[in-house]
């Protein structure tokens, strides 16, 4: 996990990398960013899909 502060505000990052193998159907990928204050309030949830691929 990366630690860094941006503009006063303490920012963590990490990097997941994962492989996964499709043998056939539909799917599509989603990524998803929570954020918590220091006393582990949850101030925003994102979620950004992938298109959608038919394989």
């Amino acid at each position: 996990m990366e630690k860094f502060v941006c503009m006063g505000i303490l920012v963590l990052m990490t990097d997941v990398s994962e492989d996964y193998y499709v043998v056939h159907g539909t799917y599509r990928v989603c990524a998803t960013a929570k954020v918590y204050n220091a006393s582990g309030t949850l101030l925003e949830n994102k979620s950004l899909y992938s298109d959608t691929v038919i394989y």
